[in-house]
């Protein structure tokens, strides 16, 4: 091999190796207007809170109470995940948790980068942290995306708005949470999921409860694949990108999908865990400056869950690595309780690092 020849397969090579670097993604997922007021941590942890709906959708015929029921179901887990219990109005509730939601169909003309915004009302109290952090990264790094991801496109899209108030038993009001986005889905519940944990973000209690969830049956790994991960994205309060799951073809079927790098049962558990973890966790941290974005090209999450009928509960652990549009699932597997509580250690590290950030007066 002669000088020239080596020099060109050292390029390749070090192309190669600069090609499989993980990145912080530069491509957020716009972001819902968010607004927090009030004293939410007023809130007792463990009381009873009785839910109420009200809602429609204005471009749709019927005022479908199967949607109320929806959304009930949807909040009333995200609460019992945090520590309430749900009762009804007749089992004499501490708190009455009031939700609004409403979707028309609006038509749009622009040319912009889309950008994520924060309301000022915020509170930078401790609660909600990780995810303003992982708004002010995604902020940071599409700066010098935005001006290519431009556009000018004319269509009908659809504004849904949700709101929470939250009275206590003396009718006084103690917090209210509102939030707004628009989509070219018709349906309010999409995104539902996301919006809502943000929006409780602001209310104590997070990871206090472990959920139940399905475990996927191994032997159908790949029905699961195309039923829920192929073709498919995933975003979360935490990380405010696009999240896939890695999967390959058997030798013997190119129909026939298998994951990689995730364990196969617990592989719902961990679109939950995307779908609502609040925390994301630098596999590098840098403690004094959590915003640095450069720290974000690899973040584990982490989280308890029941899987099906099991009396033992399972501690997941799951690894992004990022690339300029999206974070990939490099790694998402059971492991120990021990290697769970060291996660929560880093975590709770993290969690007072970025306290300490947002924590600005006196």
């Amino acid at each position: 091999m002669n000088n020239s020849q080596l020099k060109i397969g050292i390029l390749f090579l070090l192309a190669g190796i600069i090609s499989s670097c993980a990145t912080t993604p530069e491509l957020a997922v716009p972001q819902p207007w968010t607004r927090s007021m009030g004293n939410p941590y007023e809130i007792h942890n463990n009381a009873k809170i009785a839910l109420a709906i009200h809602g429609s959708e204005e471009h749709l015929v019927l005022n479908n109470s199967l949607m109320d029921d929806y959304i009930y179901g949807t909040i009333a887990e995200q609460l019992s995940r945090r520590n309430f219990r749900i009762v009804s109005q007749d089992e004499n509730p501490d708190y009455t948790f009031s939700v609004f939601y409403s979707s028309k169909d609006i038509e749009r003309t622009r040319t912009e980068a889309m950008t994520s915004q924060r309301s000022a009302y915020q509170s930078y109290t401790g609660s909600g942290t990780g995810i303003l952090a992982a708004i002010a990264v995604s902020s940071q790094a599409a700066g010098s995306a935005s001006a290519s991801r431009a556009v000018t496109s004319s269509y009908t899209a659809y504004r849904h708005t949700i709101g929470f108030s939250i009275h206590d038993n003396l009718d006084d009001l103690i917090w209210t949470g509102e939030s707004t986005w628009e989509c070219t889905g018709k349906d309010v519940s999409n995104r539902m999921i996301t919006v809502t944990q943000i929006l409780l973000s602001n209310i104590p209690g997070y990871g206090e409860f472990a959920p139940r969830i399905n475990a996927v049956n191994k032997e159908k790994e790949s029905n699961f694949i195309h039923l829920y991960a192929n073709n498919r994205s995933f975003s979360g309060p935490a990380l405010p990108y696009l999240i896939n799951f890695e999967t390959t073809s058997t030798m013997s079927s190119l129909s026939e999908f298998r994951f990689r790098g995730v364990e196969t049962r617990i592989a719902y558990a961990v679109i939950d865990l995307i779908q609502t973890a609040e925390y994301a966790v630098p596999v590098n941290p840098d403690y004094n400056k959590p915003l640095a974005s450069n720290q974000w090209n690899r973040v584990k999450l982490g989280g308890k869950y029941y899987l099906g009928n099991d009396n033992q509960p399972t501690y997941i652990l799951v690894e992004l690595r990022g690339s300029r549009n999206s974070y990939t699932i490099r790694s998402a597997s059971s492991v120990s309780e021990r290697e769970y509580e060291n996660f929560k250690d880093d975590l709770k590290r993290w969690q007072q690092a970025l306290s300490e950030y947002y924590d600005v007066f006196e």
